[in-house]
């Protein structure tokens, strides 16, 4: 009886660090998954409306953009904008994003982690598209309200697909904000504020949020 009373005190406390290490040791791994998805939104963000300096287009944003396509040897037009905000159309309530741009001759990769090339491409244009979506019973588990974070691209027919990025992200949110200095060199281009939340359904939750700058916007 002696010994229990002893020990109890002492079983607490180590039950109660491992639960606490359990908990930190979560809570770091949402963070490095959204650390890992914020990435690939800003590498995105930081692509859209690249042009391959051998591609004939128009410089214009927002304009008809014209470009030879090189199998077709045809002068194709659309009028598609390079980043494309849709307000609340994701799973609770998130937003969803879509950004094009042309093919590097690096070998850049979608957010997939496939190459870029122009089987995978509509119009000449490259997509990538970040939309939270519910999880279905398999994936949701123990996840409570939290979505899966889809990526979607087109595939080497030219088709659109997507895949999971990400569970446990409860929120997506993007939203344009005003430069504070506007050059001539940086006229053209735009800023963007991501949040994300990452949660795994029970305590731990993980609140991002990054602000990423256009690069190739004219």
């Amino acid at each position: 009886m002696i010994c229990m009373m002893l020990l109890g005190p002492i079983l607490k406390t180590t039950a109660d660090l491992i639960a606490k290490q359990i908990s930190l040791e979560k809570t770091q791994i949402l963070q490095a998954d959204g650390d890992r998805v914020m990435e690939l939104m800003g590498r995105a963000i930081r692509m859209a409306g690249y042009r391959n300096v051998t591609s004939a287009f128009e410089p214009a944003q927002s304009q008809p953009i014209k470009r030879l396509e090189p199998k077709r040897a045809a002068l194709q037009q659309t009028t598609t904008p390079f980043i494309t905000i849709e307000k609340r159309s994701g799973y609770q309530q998130s937003d969803s994003f879509y950004v094009r741009h042309e093919i590097a001759k690096s070998g850049d990769l979608d957010c997939l982690g496939n190459a870029l090339t122009h089987e995978r491409t509509h119009h000449g244009l490259a997509l990538q598209g970040f939309k939270l979506e519910k999880p279905n019973s398999k994936q949701q588990g123990d996840m409570g309200s939290t979505g899966s974070l889809m990526c979607q691209s087109y595939d080497r027919q030219g088709r659109l697909h997507q895949a999971t990025l990400a569970n446990g992200v409860k929120h997506l949110m993007i939203e344009e904000i005003e430069r504070a200095h506007v050059t001539p060199a940086n006229s053209g281009q735009k800023l963007y504020r991501i949040r994300i939340q990452m949660a795994d359904g029970r305590k731990n939750t993980v609140n991002l949020e990054r602000t990423f700058a256009t690069r190739n916007l004219q």
